[in-house]
């Protein structure tokens, strides 16, 4: 059911923004997404300083705001904990891909700058947010540092311009970041629980948290029978067995069995796209391990990203729209 409804959705998306621009391709779509993630983070800032935006927000959407209240998280419209701190990650790769990889982007300073300012802005509030975001906030770095022709032998201009920018928003990020933390109570106490292991490792010398004590220390549940083992329980309730982490919700709910078929179903995917573009074989290798990681803490699913990209027309400017004979993949 759920496969069926990310697909159907994704190929509505699809259909409307190929509607607009004549054609559905990467570079909208991720220019969508980290649209979608900016406004959440703003609606997350002001539903917790803005009494009044709360009450409205709360009056009109039934999340579980309550719970978040109680552990004294923020939340958006639909978006809190780590739900949206995966689907903020995988936007954050995204967009280092996009900088990466888009010669037409870097071509205009005005809209580098742009998406530079909403990519730190989400990472920052993102991680405010849910520490899940961090997963993806340090491969987009990665990918961004190595992949952008900023360590070739030859560096070319665009290249360079846009090592400027991404130097410069980085520079006043960190800047305003640092005024805040010292002048701004609130702020100060966000930060500090959105860079927790950051601050630990300076202060301690030790990487922890308190969310991955809690993981270490009550959530590794594991099947007690060899039947559970190989089908599950077919029990698949949201806390049902007293565990966020992936792993061990899938092997619960439906065994190695299940598990393996679900597993695999990314590893197509994975496979299918990087046979699709060719270019890009980085991202979605990176993107599979992003899953598996992600799964280590928490069962939250991110199929409909790759739903998204089985509609997608193009990947790169420099591409031509794939003809819809090869848009199939199976």
């Amino acid at each position: 059911m759920s496969y069926a409804i990310w697909m159907f959705s994704a190929y509505f998306v699809g259909a409307c923004i190929r509607a607009y621009y004549g054609v559905f391709s990467f570079k909208y779509l991720t220019f969508y997404m980290l649209g979608v993630c900016v406004f959440q983070c703003i609606m997350a800032l002001l539903i917790d300083f803005v009494p009044e935006v709360q009450q409205v927000v709360d009056s009109v959407v039934s999340q579980g705001q309550s719970f978040y209240k109680k552990i004294n998280r923020l939340y958006g419209i639909g978006a809190a904990l780590d739900s949206a701190g995966v689907r903020f990650a995988v936007v954050l790769l995204m967009t280092g891909v996009l900088l990466s990889e888009d010669t037409e982007i870097r071509k205009s300073t005005k809209q580098t700058l742009l998406i530079l300012v909403a990519f730190f802005f989400v990472a920052l509030v993102g991680n405010i947010i849910s520490r899940t975001t961090f997963v993806g906030l340090l491969p987009a770095f990665l990918y961004f540092f190595f992949f952008s022709g900023l360590i070739k032998v030859r560096v070319f201009f665009d290249s360079i311009k846009l090592g400027l920018n991404f130097a410069f928003v980085l520079t006043l990020a960190i800047a305003i970041t640092a005024y805040l933390y010292y002048t701004d109570v609130d702020f100060y106490e966000n930060i500090r629980f959105a860079f927790e292991g950051f601050f630990n490792w300076v202060e301690t010398g030790e990487w922890r948290t308190d969310s991955t004590d809690k993981l270490n220390d009550e959530m590794w549940i594991w099947p007690e029978d060899t039947k559970t083992w190989i089908i599950g329980t077919g029990i698949f309730g949201n806390f049902e067995f007293g565990t966020d982490i992936g792993y061990c919700r899938f092997i619960l709910y439906c065994g190695l069995t299940g598990f393996s078929v679900f597993a695999l179903l990314f590893v197509y995917n994975a496979i299918a796209f990087m046979y699709k573009v060719p270019n890009l074989w980085k991202f979605f290798v990176i993107l599979l391990i992003l899953t598996f990681l992600i799964w280590v803490k928490v069962s939250t699913d991110i199929f409909f990203i790759y739903a998204l990209f089985y509609s997608i027309d193009k990947f790169l400017d420099e591409e031509q729209v794939i003809p819809e004979k090869q848009v199939s993949l199976v």
